[in-house]
């Protein structure tokens, strides 16, 4: 279990680590499979716990003592409940979401920081997001800060698709990509987001690759008091609300 805390073993293992009692809701109502559940007394003797185990049903759970969830936990207050889950086969047909009616989907290339990716993810679902498609070299979606800082949405955004840079390009030729520039002159609320919709989100440090750009619609956020670039996942959301919200208001 401690060895799921990095990378090249999830990778190895095609498994990793939901923490936390609401996360854990939250994953075993999922399409996701749970292959192992660890929990403490206490956490086997309250409520919410005891209805968690209940819906386990014969998968393989185990009750630990607190110095050994302490050992597994990835977190400074462990509450108690841990799941090993296998990381999903990626038969995700790319064309297809795009070819869905005004889809709108988020590429992210490149995204470093975990918590910026699970802040992307939440605000990706709670927004009708029809896919997320992550370009090589982004930070793992399967990490647990990751996971925890989308407050458990990759367990229901519909299509999180790995892809290379390559691959976005050629699957996206004729297509509307709109990506964030601080030198663009057009202003996202001056956009039309209401039919298909791709945005493009950059590296925190250095951007959107330039061959990603040439195909885009460039797109910038007006800031003033010298302010030269947003956090990624401040942009995101500015952008994607203004996504819902023409979207909204076109179905009156």
């Amino acid at each position: 279990v401690n060895s799921l805390q990095q990378k090249n073993f999830r990778a190895k293992e095609k498994l990793f680590l939901c923490e936390g009692l609401r996360l854990c809701e939250t994953a075993i109502d999922s399409r996701f499979e749970i292959q192992t559940a660890f929990l403490t007394r206490k956490m086997l003797d309250d409520s919410r716990g005891k209805s968690l185990v209940e819906k386990l049903n014969d998968r393989i759970c185990f009750e630990v003592s607190d110095q050994v969830f302490r050992k597994i936990s990835e977190t400074d207050n462990p509450q108690g409940i841990l799941f090993v889950m296998k990381i999903p086969s990626q038969h995700v047909d790319s064309k297809k979401i795009l070819d869905r009616k005004n889809s709108l989907i988020v590429c992210l290339y490149r995204i470093q920081d975990p918590g910026n990716l699970g802040t992307i993810l939440r605000t990706s679902l709670a927004v009708g997001v029809d896919g997320i498609f992550l370009i090589d070299g982004s930070v793992d979606i399967y990490s647990g800060k990751s996971i925890r800082s989308s407050m458990g949405a990759i367990f229901q955004l519909p299509n999180i698709v790995n892809i290379s840079r390559d691959e976005f390009l050629n699957i996206t030729t004729g297509r509307h990509v709109f990506a964030t520039s601080a030198n663009a002159s057009e202003k996202y609320f001056d956009v039309d987001f209401s039919n298909e919709t791709i945005l493009v989100f950059g590296n925190e440090a250095n951007g959107i690759d330039k061959k990603i750009i040439d195909r885009s619609q460039k797109i910038s956020i007006p800031m003033k008091n010298s302010v030269e670039s947003l956090n990624v996942a401040v942009s995101a959301s500015i952008i994607l609300y203004e996504v819902s919200r023409q979207r909204f208001l076109k179905q009156f």
